[in-house]
């Protein structure tokens, strides 16, 4: 495995996190949770669920469970939705549809994801609420289909924050990403060795 990874795999364990884990470089947009403002969060976060439930996702979801699209159709209908979305982000940007979401006053870059948890790079920190600090954290996954992805977590280490909650419809969408970045990283790792 790549340099550094078994570091956070030891750091994970001894936090008591057992996951996989997957490198990723992505931005983490987060917010030391503020009780009197719990409700702000909650609400993005539901917005940002009932969001990646589109009508065009739905119906191609029902279209593969009945297996009713051939393997021509079902490439058809995933080209035709990725150009539905550009074009409905393209809508969102114009209209400032995105300025809706709550400003969330901190960012950092992901180096790995796992399952269960959230590490930053060496040269970032989550802050000084270690161990006592909640966050809420959004995150854009560019997995098809794309989608920005609420999530409750609790800080254990200035690198880690235990992912405490994932909406139930982003949740195999989530993992699926983690699992994707870990194959990345071993295809990268082998393909370093040849």
């Amino acid at each position: 495995m790549e340099c550094g990874t078994m570091e956070y795999k030891a750091l994970l364990e001894s936090l008591g996190i057992q996951t996989r884990l997957g490198k990723c470089s992505l931005n983490l947009a987060y917010e030391y949770i503020d009780e009197q403002r719990i409700h702000m969060y909650e609400e993005d976060f539901a917005a940002l669920a009932a969001f990646s439930e589109t009508p065009m996702l739905k119906w191609i979801k029902t279209m593969h469970s009945k297996n009713t699209l051939s393997e021509e159709g079902v490439i058809i209908v995933e080209i035709l939705t990725e150009m539905y979305k550009k074009i409905d982000r393209l809508e969102r940007i114009l209209t400032h549809q995105d300025e809706n979401l709550l400003p969330l006053a901190h960012e950092a870059r992901l180096r790995f994801v796992g399952h269960d948890a959230l590490c930053l790079g060496e040269d970032q920190s989550f802050g000084e609420m270690i161990g006592q600090g909640r966050i809420y954290a959004r995150m854009f996954v560019p997995l098809f289909p794309e989608r920005i992805v609420g999530i409750f977590a609790k800080v254990l280490h200035p690198q880690i924050a235990k992912i405490e909650h994932i909406h139930i419809k982003n949740r195999t969408y989530f993992d699926t990403f983690v699992a994707e970045c870990e194959r990345s990283m071993i295809l990268d790792a082998k393909s370093l060795k040849e």
